[in-house]
């Protein structure tokens, strides 16, 4: 082959290869450009935040239906549909809906549906073995009242080595990418007792404090009564006893302390369906106890407790039920008092539904009569002894 067949053969390869080179980089470039949104952008334009009338939240086998239960826009009411509708936790709502309605894109990523299980925005648990915390996302659809969605979003990954560098996200119906954002959505997620408001009935001002056991027949019942004073008022550091003591028994000075602010806040872990609660209550029926606590202003607090089947045994759960009444006469003026009113509507709310607690939360009312006494020698003095 002459010198000048070669000479033209290499300067023609190396042409197309400038003219391939540069078609790719073209397509690329306008391939990165090639989103729908891009850096400083709004990622949800206008969203009417104030027609939300139902929210899910779901990722793998978890789901969550937020539901609006009132017409008023400006006082709405809002529950958790899988659990009996009970009271959302409106801080993590507002987080939800104001964020969503301010994102703006700090960096767009143009890839497929393929791609999207790199940025933890997959539709569903991944098939290979993968986990399902780094590939799956948070699917977030927001309803009207006629049931019309007004956004649709994935929730991925975080988008840096740490979580105070945003996450990735998906718009539904944007095929071109997905987007970074600097949000990071702190306590978003699709179990339903998340979304729970878990503050607890409140007990205060207790006169008395009896416990039983109905199924248990070897069980001594006990009764805690505040010490009164000559003229009918309660001691004033609140002293506690036990009512029925004999003779030779004394109370121990620290056993009732756990009481004095038995129930002052308590919180709940999860709401749990009567259903739920026959499958996992331990089935020795004598473990579970009853507590009927009376105030100062009139009102009787009956709780229920009993161990949860299936918790950890290094952390047991318990489950627990109430009901509320009012003690004072019809029509006295302790029954109308607006303060006692408040405290029932308040703790009657909670009347009706089984509740997951912490061990803790329920441990004074598993004690046994025993617990609180220390039983003199025989011809020893009550006045001689302290604990």
């Amino acid at each position: 082959m002459k010198s000048r067949t070669v000479i033209i053969l290499w300067v023609t390869t190396i042409l197309l290869g400038i003219v391939t080179y540069t078609v790719a980089f073209k397509n690329n470039t306008q391939a990165i450009q090639n989103t729908q949104l891009k850096a400083g952008d709004p990622l949800l334009e206008k969203l009417p935040i104030t027609e939300a009338a139902r929210i899910t939240i779901s990722r793998g086998d978890q789901s969550t239906d937020l539901k609006r239960l009132s017409d008023d826009i400006q006082r709405p009411h809002w529950g958790v549909a899988n659990r009996a509708n009970h009271t959302i936790n409106y801080n993590l709502l507002r987080n939800l809906l104001g964020t969503l309605n301010s994102i703006k894109i700090a960096q767009s990523y143009p890839c497929q549906s393929s791609h999207y299980n790199r940025f933890g925005l997959s539709e569903s648990a991944p098939s290979h073995g993968s986990s399902l915390d780094q590939e799956t996302g948070t699917h977030i659809t927001i309803f009207d009242q006629h049931n019309t969605k007004l956004a649709e979003v994935f929730l991925g990954k975080f988008s840096g080595n740490n979580q105070a560098m945003g996450r990735f996200i998906r718009v539904v119906g944007d095929d071109s990418g997905v987007y970074s954002i600097r949000e990071r959505f702190p306590g978003i997620t699709a179990d339903p007792k998340d979304w729970l408001d878990h503050q607890f009935f409140k007990v205060n001002d207790i006169k008395s404090i009896a416990v039983t056991a109905p199924n248990d027949q070897t069980f001594t019942p006990w009764k805690l009564v505040k010490k009164l004073k000559p003229d009918g008022n309660p001691t004033a550091n609140g002293q506690i006893t036990l009512e029925g003591m004999a003779a030779n028994e004394i109370i121990k000075l620290t056993s009732t302390n756990a009481f004095i602010k038995l129930f002052h806040s308590p919180r709940f872990i999860d709401v749990i369906s009567k259903q739920q609660a026959q499958k996992t209550s331990k089935l020795d029926g004598k473990l579970k106890r009853t507590a009927t606590i009376h105030t100062e202003d009139g009102i009787s607090y009956r709780v229920h407790c009993w161990p949860e089947a299936t918790s950890d045994p290094q952390d047991p759960k318990y489950l627990l039920s109430l009901e509320v009444t009012d003690l004072s006469p019809l029509g006295s003026e302790q029954s109308v008092n607006p303060q006692k009113q408040a405290k029932l509507k308040a703790a009657s709310k909670f009347q009706g539904q089984v509740y997951l607690v912490s061990r803790p939360t329920v441990a004074p009312l598993l004690k046994e009569r025993g617990d609180f006494i220390v039983t003199l020698p025989s011809g020893k003095a009550k006045s001689s002894h302290s604990q």
